[in-house]
């Protein structure tokens, strides 16, 4: 039983954390691309983009693991024996998190600096874009969630790989 929960907690969060993803790049990364998507829009501070970028690959995986956990849900209902075989091949890929995590922290103090400037573009695009009513948070606490996302999957694969 207490697997089951696991198993159901970890889907369900790792649901709720690709959803706040998902907004975060609505709100805040997608508006500064180009049309076609491809590039940034000009004057975005090149740090920024490319913790933006690495978001986005996040995002991607984040989104991509989800859709096996509901496949294992779904092919074993009721009851989910099985998962951590699953996973496995998801582990070396967490290594995209890499580049984010050495830079989020720097990152996210320049963009504090920006949006404490009242004569920042960038800051008055994030203060503007923080007002939408499914901004969970401040962006600088939103750029966060990756970080402490793979600080629960120890804890959950701990649980799940024991016999």
């Amino acid at each position: 039983m207490r697997r089951q929960e696991v198993i159901w907690d970890l889907c369900q969060s790792e649901d709720e954390f690709v959803q706040s993803l998902q907004v975060v790049l609505r709100l805040f990364v997608q508006p500064l691309r180009s049309e076609n998507g491809t590039q940034w829009i000009p004057g975005l501070e090149p740090d920024v983009a490319k913790l933006f970028d690495w978001l986005d690959d996040i995002a991607q995986l984040h989104a991509q693991l989800l859709a096996t956990m509901r496949g294992c849900r779904t092919n074993q209902l009721p009851i989910v024996t099985q998962i951590a075989e699953s996973l496995r091949p998801f582990v070396s890929k967490l290594e995209i998190h890499q580049p984010y995590l050495v830079r989020v922290d720097d990152v996210t103090q320049l963009i504090k600096q920006m949006i404490e400037d009242p004569s920042s573009d960038f800051g008055e695009f994030v203060r503007i874009q923080s007002s939408a009513s499914d901004c969970s948070g401040p962006l600088p606490t939103l750029l966060q969630k990756p970080v402490e996302r793979l600080f629960k999957y120890p804890d959950y694969f701990k649980v799940l790989l024991s016999p």
